[in-house]
Order: C-alpha cells, then sequence, then structure tokens
C-alpha cells in the first residue's frame, strides 16, 4: 500500500497495459450477455470484437515485457506498441459498426468504452514517444 493519497495518484507509464486488461474483461463480459448481443449476432458481431480485445491486451504485454537495451530491442517495443495501437483503433471501429448494426447493443455503455479505448490509444502512442533505450549503471 503506498503513502500517496488516491486523489494525488498520477497514471503510471504502464497504466495501458491495465487499462487494455480492462477494456478486454469488460467487452467479453458484454458480448456474451444475450440481453446485449443477441446469439443470432455473436459470431459475426462479438467474436472479431472479442478477439480484436485479445490482440489489444497480448500486444500491451507484450511491448512491457521487451526490454530495450539496444536499438534492436528498443524497435521491437515500439513494433508492439505500433501493433497495440493498430488494434485499439480497429476496435473502435468494430464497435461503431455493432452499435450501428445491433439493436440490442447497450449504446451508453458501448459509448463509455468506445471513449476508454480512445483514452487508451493516447497513452500508447505516449508509450512509443517515451520509449528508449534503457543502459545499465555501473555497479559502485
Amino acid at each position: 500500500m503506498s503513502g500517496v493519497h488516491l486523489r494525488d495518484r498520477k497514471t503510471t507509464d504502464v497504466q495501458y497495459i491495465v487499462t487494455a486488461r480492462e477494456l478486454r474483461i469488460e467487452l467479453t463480459k458484454f458480448l456474451r450477455n444475450q440481453k446485449n448481443i443477441p446469439k443470432s449476432d455473436r459470431y459475426l458481431i462479438a467474436m472479431p470484437i472479442i478477439e480484436k480485445a485479445r490482440e489489444l491486451s497480448l500486444s500491451c504485454t507484450a511491448a512491457n515485457a521487451v526490454f530495450p537495451v539496444d536499438e534492436r530491442t528498443l524497435a521491437k517495443r515500439k513494433d508492439y506498441l505500433i501493433a497495440a495501437w493498430v488494434a485499439a483503433q480497429q476496435l473502435q471501429e468494430d464497435l461503431i459498426v455493432c452499435i450501428e448494426t445491433v439493436q440490442t447493443a447497450n449504446v451508453a455503455k458501448l459509448s463509455a468504452v468506445i471513449e476508454r479505448l480512445g483514452n487508451l490509444c493516447a497513452m500508447i502512442k505516449a508509450a512509443k514517444k517515451s520509449a528508449k533505450i534503457i543502459t545499465r549503471k555501473a555497479d559502485c
């Protein structure tokens, strides 16, 4: 438990990983509910959205797993972040199509998810911009 009050906490450098995972869980729960998406639309609408949310979450996690000690590993981390950003953009588009095509889709709930996705895109871009080679300090 940190000694910092909740109101004084700032977002961390890896907040995008937590947000991507939360979005994946929230979307999976939403799309599995028959009241939100009828069974007839699950294969065409819900499954691609769930797969894209999975891809987004895994790309964010993979980017954090790469420790950039040289140009090659830095480029690899940036590639994962680019893949995560692209997945987030595609997920936003899929959700917009879901809202427009499925009559039972709860527009208010999905609109909030789309807004969070926009924030996630900004976090991923910031992480890509701030990614740099990390050098090891000499032992004293």
